[in-house]
């Protein structure tokens, strides 16, 4: 609970240390990122869905029993199914297209914090920046999507579903809150000890992640905020853990 608190409190604090420090660019340039994503992915969820559906209501021939009520189930299913990949697409995409921004934020933040003392330098560029990234969405996005559709599959059993969706928001907030750590571990750690360092703060991620899902939710504000609070409340949970 101590860590969720703290999480929370990071956000807040989030807030007044970007305006205090005048750090608007890094809430622009990655609101314009998330946005132009998060509406091409929107325009193609729109466009396929219903060719999902039919394709898979196809599968059933028409003169078999029940074709009438596979034909209403293939719609839905796509529809769930678009709306999940969706999701996971949009967050990963987000956190991938920001990241370079992120990790300069992240360590601006450090050495705000911690005038005292040096932070450890960012030795790559924002295009290695942008492939660690990549790569990490990659992995993430193959565990996120294998778990969300096993829990659809249980969800599918009445009162069960109920767990369900409580334990797909928290394996989505997870891995965004593993993005959102890793823009700080990255200057520490390299790509295996940062999947040991966020597997052995499983909490801390989460935390992170559920905040981040949440700004994010919020119209056309959530997807400029979202990446910039998260950022400076991970690097600051961070420190405070002495890493």
């Amino acid at each position: 609970m101590s860590v969720l608190l703290k999480t929370i409190a990071a956000y807040f604090s989030a807030i007044r240390f970007i305006f205090k420090h005048r750090l608007y660019y890094y809430i622009f340039i990655p609101g314009i990122i998330s946005f132009l994503a998060g509406g091409l992915l929107l325009y193609l969820g729109w466009t396929f869905t219903d060719n999902i559906g039919l394709w898979l209501a196809g599968m059933y021939p028409d003169n078999w029993w029940g074709s009438n009520w596979i034909d209403e189930g293939g719609q839905y299913i796509s529809f769930v199914l678009m709306i999940i990949l969706l999701f996971v697409l949009f967050k990963h995409i987000v956190l991938v297209f920001t990241g370079p921004f992120m990790s300069q934020l992240s360590y601006k933040t450090e050495m705000i914090l911690n005038p005292e003392t040096t932070p450890i330098e960012r030795e790559s560029g924002m295009l290695a920046d942008f492939l660690r990234g990549l790569k990490l969405s990659f992995r993430n996005i193959f565990f996120e999507t294998g778990l969300l559709l096993v829990l659809l599959v249980l969800g599918l059993i009445p009162v069960v579903n109920i767990v369900t969706t409580v334990l797909a928001f928290i394996v989505s907030a997870y891995y965004a809150g593993f993005g959102n750590l890793d823009v700080t571990l990255e200057r520490r750690f390299s790509f295996s000890e940062t999947v040991s360092f966020v597997k052995n703060n499983r909490l801390m991620a989460t935390a992170n992640g559920a905040l981040f899902l949440a700004i994010l939710l919020i119209p056309v504000a959530g997807v400029f905020l979202a990446p910039a609070l998260a950022t400076v409340a991970a690097t600051k949970i961070l420190l405070e853990n002495k890493l």
